[in-house]
């Protein structure tokens, strides 16, 4: 079979084929932002974007979430969306978890980051090592 494409539709699809070469990050990463309580998800979030507006795309405060230059999106995470089951509609690549420097967060949520990390394992694109990251809250 042979197909011949009219000179509109060669063009149309060379386009398409260049936005894929040339685009930095064609399956861009998305990450959830987990703070000690779902406020704090929220309120690391913001400060996360705050401190690297060059790179934020744009900020969407109705689905708590923040788009970055290269497609990267990070999510706050609601504690009501963490189940047993993984993350109720989300595909997570890396957790970035947000505390001060005590780091409670590991002990008291526990639980759940281990639920949220069982659940990377079948999804996430990253190398294990890198799952996760720290963002510690430095209020003055």
């Amino acid at each position: 079979m042979v197909f011949i494409f009219t000179d509109e539709a060669s063009k149309i699809i060379d386009e398409q084929l260049n936005y894929l070469y040339e685009s930095p990050n064609v399956f861009p990463y998305s990450l959830g932002f987990l703070g000690y309580t779902s406020e704090l998800s929220k309120y690391g979030l913001r400060q996360f974007a705050e401190n690297n507006e060059e790179q934020v795309r744009y900020i969407d405060n109705a689905r708590n979430e923040v788009k970055l230059n290269d497609g990267t999106t990070i999510k706050a995470l609601n504690y009501g969306e963490i189940s047993s089951r993984g993350l109720t509609g989300h595909h997570l690549d890396q957790l970035i978890l947000f505390d001060d420097e005590r780091w409670l967060i590991g002990i008291h949520k526990g639980k759940e980051i281990n639920e949220i990390l069982s659940y990377m394992e079948c999804v996430s694109r990253v190398p294990e090592d890198f799952r996760i990251i720290r963002y510690e809250d430095v209020r003055s």
